[in-house]
């Protein structure tokens, strides 16, 4: 009885808060969503590569949208395989050309692979933006490689110029 007239100290309780969860089907729907992102990203990557400068001298100009695709069919195969496999819209020769790797793709794709390797961890999104750099840089790659070249030539070569003076050689130029 003589703890009845105690004064009872106020006991704080735990309240243990409950963490929303997200549902397995919520995350696997999210990661699917930048797989797809990253997927379709490199494709148009790569198509976009491979046919800008046709685009840009006039190869798709035509009215109708079956020619527009032929012409695409024909961009596509005829620069990475060397067969057009329609003869009767615009043809289009194999390309080899290997400073066409270094394009603007590229360099923004480059540029997402470093930050997703920055050993900082308050960084959003590092995993995932290196992920489809990743994949974006591959597809410029390939793209500019088989893209047609700027100058007209899909080789190289060593042109030196014989500028002669004191006895020295002053140039060697790439084409």
């Amino acid at each position: 009885m003589a703890r009845r007239g105690r004064r009872r100290r106020a006991v704080r309780r735990r309240v243990s808060r409950v963490r929303r969860r997200v549902s397995r089907a919520g995350r696997k729907h999210k990661k699917s969503i930048i797989t797809t992102v990253g997927s379709a990203v490199a494709t148009i990557v790569f198509f976009s590569q491979l046919t800008q400068k046709d685009r840009d001298a006039g190869a798709y100009s035509s009215p109708d949208m079956g020619t527009k695709v032929k012409v695409f069919a024909n961009n596509v195969t005829g620069r990475i395989l060397g067969f057009n496999a329609f003869s009767d819209v615009q043809k289009f020769p194999q390309t080899i050309n290997i400073n066409g790797a270094f394009n603007r793709f590229s360099g923004a794709s480059l540029a997402g692979v470093i930050y997703g390797s920055l050993p900082f961890g308050f960084l959003p999104h590092k995993g995932k933006v290196k992920s489809i750099s990743k994949k974006t840089l591959v597809a410029s790659i390939l793209g500019g490689i088989f893209d047609a070249p700027a100058g007209g030539s899909s080789s190289q070569s060593i042109i030196s110029s014989p500028m002669i003076s004191n006895g020295r050689q002053l140039s060697t130029t790439w084409l």
